[in-house]
C-alpha cells in the first residue's frame, strides 16, 4: 500500500517550466538593440548596418546601410517605425527599412510614441517639435525612457530622478538610481541602481508605489507591459547570472531563471512575450513563459 502511494505520487510529480525558453542568438558587435512590441523582430544597429533580424531563428530578414556606411545606431521601434541616427542626422524608417523622415541634431536617445517623436540632447533637454524642457539630469550618466501614450520621458543619473510629461509639466526627485523604465500598461516608473538589489515603482506624479528586495545585484531591467511586470537581470556573485519577474502592482518576485552570464542589457517587446539578453558582442533571444 505504501508503495503504490509513492509511486502515484511520482507519477503525478512534473518539472515546472522554464521562465525563459531559449529561441536563438545573434552575433555582434551591435550600435543599439531595440525589440518590436510584438516580441517577433529586433531592430540592430550591426556594422555600419540597420538589420531586421527574427527572434525565432536569429536569421536577418532586411539589412540597409542607411547612413552611408557609418554605424547605424538604434534609438527605438514602435508601430513598425524605427528610429536610427549617426553623428548628428538621423531617420524614421519604416517596417521595410525606407526612409520616411530625416533630421539633423544630436540626440543621447530618441522615442517614438502616440504623438510623435520626442528627443533628448546631448545636455538632457527634451525636445519635442519646436519646443524645449531644460532637465538638470546629468547626461552622462542618465539612463531614458519614454510613455508610449503621452510621450513622458523619465530618466536618472544616479542621483536624482526627473519626469517631464506629455504636456511639458515635470517633476523631480531625490532618486538614487540610475536606471529607470516605464511600465506602458500600468504607466508606472520600475527604477533600480546598477549593482544596488532593490526594485521600486512610482506613480506618473513621483508618488512611491512599492519596493521589494531581489535578492541580487541588478544589471539592467525592462517592462513586460504585456504581463504587467518588470524583468530585471541580477547578477547573483558566484551563483549564475538569473532574470527575474517582478509583479508590476504588487512588487512580488513571481519567477527567477538562470540566463548566461555577462549580460549587460535586456530588451522586452512591448506585449511580453519575448525578451533579449544583451552580451558584449551577443544577442540571446528568449520566449517569455506565460
Amino acid at each position: 500500500m505504501r508503495w503504490g502511494l509513492l509511486l502515484s505520487l511520482v507519477a503525478c510529480s512534473s518539472v515546472e517550466t522554464p521562465m525563459l525558453i531559449q529561441l536563438s542568438s545573434v552575433e555582434g558587435p551591435f550600435v543599439g538593440v531595440a525589440l518590436e512590441e510584438h516580441s517577433s523582430r529586433a531592430q540592430l544597429g550591426m556594422l555600419g548596418n540597420t538589420c531586421t533580424v527574427e527572434a525565432k531563428n536569429g536569421l536577418v530578414s532586411r539589412d540597409r546601410d542607411l547612413l552611408n556606411d557609418r554605424d547605424d545606431r538604434i534609438h527605438d521601434t514602435y508601430e513598425g517605425h524605427t528610429l536610427v541616427s549617426s553623428d548628428e542626422h538621423w531617420l524614421r524608417v519604416d517596417e521595410e527599412l525606407e526612409p520616411l523622415e530625416e533630421g539633423l541634431g544630436s540626440f543621447q536617445k530618441m522615442f517614438l510614441h502616440q504623438d510623435g517623436m520626442t528627443g533628448v540632447d546631448d545636455a538632457c533637454t527634451v525636445v519635442r517639435g519646436g519646443e524645449r524642457w531644460e532637465t538638470s539630469l546629468d547626461c552622462t550618466l542618465a539612463t531614458l525612457d519614454v510613455l508610449r501614450s503621452d510621450g513622458s520621458i523619465a530618466g536618472a543619473d544616479g542621483s536624482k530622478g526627473v519626469v517631464v510629461g506629455g504636456d511639458g509639466t515635470s517633476w523631480e526627485s531625490a532618486l538614487f538610481a540610475d536606471i529607470v523604465v516605464w511600465d506602458q500598461a500600468l504607466e508606472v516608473l520600475y527604477t533600480g541602481d546598477t549593482g544596488g538589489e532593490t526594485l521600486a515603482a512610482w506613480s506618473k506624479s513621483g508618488d512611491k508605489l512599492w519596493e521589494t528586495a531581489l535578492g541580487g545585484q541588478i544589471v539592467a531591467l525592462d517592462d513586460l507591459s504585456g504581463k504587467q511586470e518588470a524583468v530585471v537581470m541580477l547578477n547573483a556573485g558566484e551563483l549564475p547570472s538569473e532574470m527575474v519577474r517582478v509583479d508590476g502592482i504588487s512588487g512580488e518576485v513571481l519567477r527567477r531563471s538562470e540566463i548566461p552570464d555577462g549580460g549587460e542589457s535586456v530588451f522586452a517587446g512591448d506585449n511580453g512575450s519575448a525578451v533579449a539578453v544583451q552580451l558584449p558582442n551577443e544577442i540571446h533571444f528568449f520566449a517569455v513563459d506565460r
